[in-house]
């Protein structure tokens, strides 16, 4: 008898792993569709979208991040958007996971023709000039202001953080 109860304890065992496993890639699934096309930024558009994205880094363990918009249109183009929305997420993560930041300032604003998105941490830093491999983010970054047809600038030193600047044209 204590045979067959070692065999229903062992498959318990697997069937409670099985299940653990199974929950981890849900979530992991629900991560990326949400990471892919974000819902907030389908439902309420870019501005709710960011600060969504920005309560996900809220706490101790997270950077203080001050996130300012002026003059943004209430609708806006739906590729701009998530061009965007992923600009700012890819640099979010670069502060959390490189530059060690403590503080972030994400400034979002409409000049004459153009979006500008302003971005500094207060992180290590890097020396852009001997940037030994350039991560994928950044590439990321390049491309999408490249594929909007804008520009931008980026400044950075050891131990003096990151500044961002990106202008893309965009007609009202």
């Amino acid at each position: 008898m204590s045979g067959q109860k070692n065999r229903s304890s062992q498959k318990m065992k697997e069937y409670n792993q099985a299940h653990k496993l199974l929950d981890t890639a849900v979530e992991e699934v629900r991560t990326i569709s949400r990471n892919l096309q974000p819902g907030s930024l389908h439902d309420l558009g870019l501005i709710s979208a960011i600060r969504d994205l920005i309560n996900r880094f809220e706490g101790e363990n997270y950077p203080d991040i001050d996130f300012q918009h002026y003059e943004m249109p209430v609708k806006m183009d739906k590729m701009i958007s998530l061009s965007v929305y992923r600009i700012i997420q890819e640099l979010v993560t670069n502060s959390l996971k490189h530059a060690h930041a403590t503080e972030v300032l994400i400034q979002l604003n409409m000049e004459d023709d153009e979006l500008v998105i302003q971005y500094e941490d207060d992180g290590i830093g890097f020396d852009q000039s001997n940037l030994k491999r350039k991560g994928m983010g950044l590439e990321n970054i390049k491309s999408r202001v490249n594929y909007m047809h804008g520009n931008l600038t980026m400044e950075s030193k050891n131990g003096e953080g990151m500044s961002v600047l990106i202008r893309i044209k965009y007609l009202l």
